[in-house]
């Protein structure tokens, strides 16, 4: 997706399989909700790319986080944590995603994040 889509109260975006916002200027924005029912890759940070309202994974408002605390340490997986762009942004674990969420087969992802 190389424009910024408006989604208006009491509206859904269903986005299905794999979605891309690609440029800089790229938002999903508006007071309604977009549900990700696959992927949505977007460019850092999710507050300027994803300022909707409203986020689901599969019609769920809350995701899963994995934090992995050094290289070979073991990966500590976090859930129910609500779906936002300041939740997306922050930084994984029970808090925060790092730019990673998921659940129910679908995920928010950073351009450039690793699961």
């Amino acid at each position: 997706m190389t424009s910024s889509v408006y989604v208006d109260a009491g509206q859904t975006l269903q986005s299905q399989n794999e979605t891309f916002l690609t440029g800089a200027t790229t938002a999903l924005y508006g007071p309604g909700t977009v549900n990700a029912r696959g992927s949505i890759h977007y460019p850092p940070p999710a507050s300027t790319a994803l300022p909707i309202a409203n986020k689901l994974l599969n019609g769920v408002a809350t995701g899963y986080s994995n934090a992995t605390p050094a290289p070979g340490a073991i990966t500590v997986v976090h859930g129910g944590i609500a779906l936002s762009s300041a939740t997306l942004d922050a930084a994984a674990g029970a808090a925060g995603f790092g730019g990673f969420a998921w659940g129910g087969g679908a995920t928010y992802t950073a351009n450039g994040v690793q699961p």
